[in-house]
């Protein structure tokens, strides 16, 4: 294939690192804008990457990495803050700068990986940012010929995973506390199906202008009992789900808060975050990538749980 010019944000976090090396070995020139040095499994591949130091709010970076690019795909975002503030100098004005910058470099495509929690922008101060990063580009680009398409992912899980530790932690227990409630249900995707699926939307047509939700194809979702099941037939032991009721998780919140507060630090956990892990239903609706046919995920839970509980033990932690 000829070789393509691919601008990445936030490629060097979870899914970034898995989707860089996934170009890279797809053929593409990948640029990546990082605030400090990559991490050693990116430097190994020195002729296919280029860094370009700098964050969302220098523009003089921004212009840097889209310069020349044929798709620019913006994965960096601010997951934990104090406010609401916090969350939307980066979430909405770092989306809105890299867009600009896009436009006038008269980037081919954005690709803007969003989450499905901007669907509830009620909920949070997290999930309205997410809402409004996604106006931004609309109104940005309506009348513009950069195309862009909008990728709302459910909760991301596999190697490497320091956001869902916790809870696949729990499901390798014998008595699993969770925070959350036994009717939810949700969907989930395993890292590589969806750089499978980011990968496969540089140059597609078909999707632009769309907002797409992607899963690992579940019909309805899980519900934790059933994430319980399938962990315990994994791990060969019976997972019993305990629920973590609302009121105690809200406290705990409440108190991790206010110590945080009084430090100047952001809080491990934040009500707001209660407010989704207790929201009863974040299944994906807009599939539209598994009904055209032009993805198909390969990974179930049963499979990307035994795969990513594997490599937590192999790297010590768990």
């Amino acid at each position: 294939m000829s070789e393509s010019v691919v601008a990445i944000t936030g490629g060097t976090g979870f899914v970034g690192t898995h989707l860089v090396k996934r170009l890279v070995a797809e053929g593409h020139k990948v640029r990546l804008l990082v605030r400090s040095k990559a991490p050693d499994c990116q430097l190994s591949h020195r002729n296919e990457i280029e860094l370009v130091h700098g964050d969302l709010d220098n523009l003089s970076a921004l212009r840097k990495l889209t310069n020349g690019a044929n798709t620019v795909i913006h994965l960096a975002s601010k997951i934990s803050a104090k406010d609401r503030d916090e969350f939307d100098a980066v979430n909405v004005d770092g989306t809105r700068n890299l867009a600009a910058t896009a436009k006038a470099a008269e980037v081919g495509q954005f690709i803007f990986i969003s989450s499905l929690a901007a669907r509830e922008a009620h909920l949070s101060a997290y999930a309205a940012s997410k809402k409004q990063a996604e106006q931004e580009l609309i109104n940005l680009t309506k009348f513009s010929e950069m195309p862009w398409v909008i990728v709302r992912p459910p909760a991301v899980y596999g190697p490497g995973d320091k956001a869902t530790l916790p809870l696949l932690q729990a499901l390798t227990q014998k008595f699993a506390v969770l925070p959350g409630r036994a009717e939810a249900r949700f969907s989930l995707i395993y890292v590589d199906d969806l750089v499978d699926a980011i990968s496969g939307l540089i140059g597609d047509e078909e999707t632009l202008g769309q907002t797409v939700e992607l899963d690992d194809g579940t019909p309805g979702g899980y519900d934790w009992p059933s994430l319980a099941k399938i962990a315990g037939e994994v791990g060969g032991q019976q997972v019993r789900p305990v629920f973590l009721p609302r009121t105690v998780a809200s406290a705990a919140a409440g108190a991790m808060e206010l110590g945080a507060k009084i430090v100047d630090k952001t809080p491990a956990l934040a009500r707001d975050k209660v407010h989704e892990l207790y929201h009863i239903n974040w299944v994906c609706q807009n599939t539209r990538l598994q009904t055209a046919g032009t993805w198909a995920p390969k990974t179930r839970f049963s499979e990307g749980f035994r795969k990513t509980v594997a490599w937590y033990r192999s790297e010590g932690w768990l």
